[in-house]
């Protein structure tokens, strides 16, 4: 029986970041329905409701990943590959809106591509376990 991959250290930072985002977006998500109660009364406002909803989306798809990353999963290197080369397309449009290109866009464009490229050279741990 062969053992299990064993998890690089940059992958674990990774997951690690990422499930703190996660956890980070859902504590944001509740805080602005608490808001929304302490300051307008009532929960009717659909656009707060609505922000907390995505937020919450969003945070269970970061701890999702997050912990799929942690445990090697494929869908989890797929899904960070996606959403780091849809960051990178959204950075070069950035660029292209600005004319120019200052640090934001620079550290914004070179940081997720140092991580993508990262992910690529550990890919091979990230395989299906036998059932």
């Amino acid at each position: 029986m062969a053992s299990p991959p064993t998890r690089p250290i940059g992958v674990a930072i990774l997951a690690v970041l990422v499930i703190l985002a996660g956890v980070i977006l859902t504590i944001l998500a509740v805080l602005m329905v608490r808001g929304a109660v302490l300051i307008l009364g009532t929960t009717d406002n659909a656009v707060v409701l609505g922000l907390a909803l995505v937020f919450l989306l969003l945070s269970l798809t970061l701890l999702a990943a997050g912990f799929g990353l942690w445990n090697l999963r494929p869908w989890a290197w797929w899904l960070a590959a996606v959403v780091l080369v849809l960051h990178l397309v959204t950075r070069v449009g950035d660029a292209a809106v600005a004319r120019q290109i200052g640090p934001a866009i620079l550290i914004g464009f070179i940081l997720p591509l140092l991580i993508l490229g990262y992910l690529l050279a550990v890919r091979g741990r990230f395989r299906p376990r036998p059932v």
